[in-house]
C-alpha cells in the first residue's frame, strides 16, 4: 500500500500539493479542508484494488492521465505554478504505454 512506503507517500503528497496550488491560482474552493488527508483516505479505503490505471498500462491501453496529471500541468502553466511532480508522472505514463495518447507539453 501506498501510505506504508515513505517514498510513495512523500510523492502523493508532493502530487497532492501541486494540484491544490494550481487550484487555488485558478479560485477554486476545494470541498476538503486537508486535501492531503482526503487522498490517503482513498488510497487506505482502495489499497487492495487494482487502479484502472495500472490496469490500462499493463494492458497498453490509453489511460486516464491526460484527464487528470496532464490537466494540472496544464493548468499550472497557465496561472504560472509549477508542476513538476505531475508532470513527472505525466511524462512516465507515456513513456510505457505505447500509444499517440498525449501531446507533449
Amino acid at each position: 500500500m501506498l501510505l506504508e512506503r515513505p517514498h510513495a507517500r512523500a510523492l502523493m503528497r508532493a502530487t497532492v500539493m501541486e494540484a491544490v496550488a494550481v487550484a487555488h491560482a485558478r479560485g477554486v474552493t476545494l470541498p476538503y479542508p486537508d486535501p492531503v488527508a482526503a487522498v490517503e483516505q482513498v488510497a487506505h479505503k482502495t489499497g487492495s484494488n487494482r487502479s484502472s490505471m495500472l490496469q490500462d498500462v499493463t494492458r497498453g491501453a490509453p489511460t486516464e492521465i491526460d484527464a487528470i496529471n496532464g490537466a494540472i500541468v496544464g493548468e499550472g502553466r497557465e496561472v504560472g505554478v509549477p508542476t513538476p511532480i505531475n508532470e513527472t508522472l505525466w511524462r512516465l505514463i507515456h513513456s510505457v504505454v505505447s500509444s499517440s495518447q498525449g501531446e507533449a507539453l
